[in-house]
Order: structure tokens, then sequence, then C-alpha cells
């Protein structure tokens, strides 16, 4: 498994995205590769937030870019990533959608309002996995 920065890290230096985009578009990262392995990309929390998601660690990192589209680095040296074909095939759906298109895709699902009326607000892998797999 992935930490969510390394999984973000290349999503921004491989495709052009905002801070906004790339929160919503690692939620659906995170469900296809639930449903394609049976096993979540990344371990960090997806919790539900009155206007979409939050992922604390993207948050400190790129919320600095709000709507601006996120540099690439220079600099960046991909390291070893599991099932990239995967992040990637998640992205490209992403990209044909608007930012405001994928958050109402996300909060009419059972994953999101279900962790949206909990106290911790965490949508579990669990939860998108029992969801998401039905889908396909």
């Amino acid at each position: 498994m992935n930490d969510v920065k390394t999984i973000a890290e290349y999503i921004v230096n491989k495709f052009y995205i905002s801070y906004r985009k790339l929160l919503v578009t690692l939620y659906f990262v995170q469900a296809e590769h639930l449903v394609k392995t049976g096993k979540p990309c990344f371990s960090d929390i997806i919790r539900a937030e009155p206007d979409g998601i939050s992922i604390d660690t993207i948050t400190d990192i790129y919320s600095i870019f709000d709507e601006g589209i996120i540099p690439h680095n220079r600099n960046y040296v991909q390291p070893k990533i599991d099932n990239t074909s995967i992040i990637d095939s998640a992205v490209k759906h992403c990209q044909n959608k608007s930012h405001k298109q994928l958050i109402k895709l996300i909060i009419n699902r059972e994953p999101w309002k279900t962790a949206y009326n909990s106290p911790l607000k965490e949508i579990t892998p669990g939860m998108m996995l029992l969801v998401y797999s039905d889908k396909k």
C-alpha cells in the first residue's frame, strides 16, 4: 500500500490538476483500486465534509493552490508505486468531469452519506468497496 502523499505527487507530476480536483480524484482512485484489487490504494482517512471530502495530508500540502493548477516538480523522481495503471485510469475518468460533477457523484452515494452522518465522518474503504463493487 502506498501513502496518499506519494500517490498525489505521482498524479500532480503526470497530469495537470488543481488542488480541489486532486482531492476528489483521490477518492475515485481509492474506489477504483478497491474494486480492482480488493485493497485500499492508500491508508489515509477520507472524511465527508459539507462541501465534499477532505484528506488532511493533501490539504496540508496542496491547499495553497486552491483552484489553480498545481505546478509539476522538475526534480520529481517517481518512486515505485503499485498499480499505476489503476491510478491513471481513475484520473483519466475524472479529467472528463468538472470538480462540481465529481462532488455530486460522491455526495449522492452511500459512503459519503453514511460517513457524513457519523461522528468521525470517515469514509471507510469497506463502505466504498461495498458500494462501488456493486456498480461494476
